[in-house]
């Protein structure tokens, strides 16, 4: 949550299908792929904007948006689809690493994907089996 709190608009650029984070977790540049309609919205959010807060999430009056209001807002969105399931903001980052295993990106791209500086991090966030780490051995 404190890499979506401390995010600014200088260092979140959109570029071939990509979000580009020039300072994202413990400092490091990240890529995050995006479907052609988070892109769109992206931009359109961009678009939007106004004043000259540098953060590039921020709440109704303007300011940053803070981790528990993204959960908030998450929580609502998640109602409104009617998921029952418990939902955060950390549950969604463990359900994006193992659709990216599941369709096959190799753990150790999950590991840069996620920030991760140990392979054994991602292997527990992940569920990652045992089969799947000795193939990258």
């Amino acid at each position: 949550m404190g890499e979506l709190e401390r995010l600014n608009v200088e260092e979140v650029r959109s570029v071939d299908g990509l979000l580009v984070v020039e300072r994202g977790k413990n400092g490091k540049r990240r890529l995050v792929p995006m479907s052609p309609g988070v892109r769109r919205d992206l931009e359109g959010y961009g678009a939007r904007r106004k004043g000259r807060e540098r953060a590039f999430l921020r709440h109704g009056r303007g300011g940053r948006l803070r981790g528990y209001t993204a959960q908030k807002w998450l929580k609502r969105l998640a109602d409104r689809a009617e998921i029952t399931t418990p939902i955060s903001v950390h549950v969604m980052r463990h359900t994006i690493a193992s659709h990216l295993l599941g369709g096959g990106m190799p753990v150790g791209e999950v590991r840069v994907f996620l920030g991760h500086a140990l392979l054994a991090t991602t292997q527990r966030y992940t569920r990652v089996s045992g089969e799947q780490l000795k193939e990258i051995l």
